[in-house]
């Protein structure tokens, strides 16, 4: 018995000669198989799961002709950010590198205000020193830990 969501893929590729590339990539119209899975996946469970199967469904059915209209593309993001929103708060599913990324900004940051607080403890007065060192050093820090979140995420099979 085929699964739903291999229809899904295979509805998608039907469909796929008539999107061009360039808004295939940038819409990421292919995460929405990923997507089909996941909820798949948490159908019986959720009963959220189960309507966005249903959003998944028209999505792929209005795909070429949703993309050609003005209001088509808002519409289309608008049900994509609304999956993924809910994949992300209840079952902590999230894209490729979203860690990563979250803990670069935070590690900056955190290295900035740390650089910030030590250049004037320390050294009585501003000092670009302290400032490029901590944001550096809160950089690398928060790259290696959101390399790791996302490696575990990937392992636990919790990534789009």
């Amino acid at each position: 018995m085929e699964k739903w969501s291999d229809k899904i893929f295979d509805q998608l590729e039907e469909k796929r000669s008539s999107i061009p590339k360039n808004d295939f990539r940038f819409l990421s119209i292919g995460r929405i198989t990923l997507m089909a899975q996941k909820t798949e996946e948490f159908a019986e469970s959720c009963p959220a799961c189960q309507n966005n199967r249903q959003i998944i469904g028209e999505m792929i059915q209005s795909l070429p002709e949703c993309l050609n209209s003005p209001g088509g593309r808002k519409s289309y993001e608008k049900k994509k950010n609304l999956i993924e929103s809910h994949l992300s708060k209840v079952h902590h599913i999230r894209p490729a590198h979203y860690l990563y990324a979250f803990y670069t900004l935070l590690g900056l940051l955190a290295g900035f205000l740390a650089g910030l607080l030590l250049s004037f403890t320390v050294g009585k007065t501003w000092d670009r020193s302290f400032l490029l060192s901590g944001s550096t050093l809160g950089l690398l820090l928060g790259q290696a830990y959101g390399k790791y979140a996302d490696k575990r995420n990937y392992k636990k099979n919790l990534q789009i």
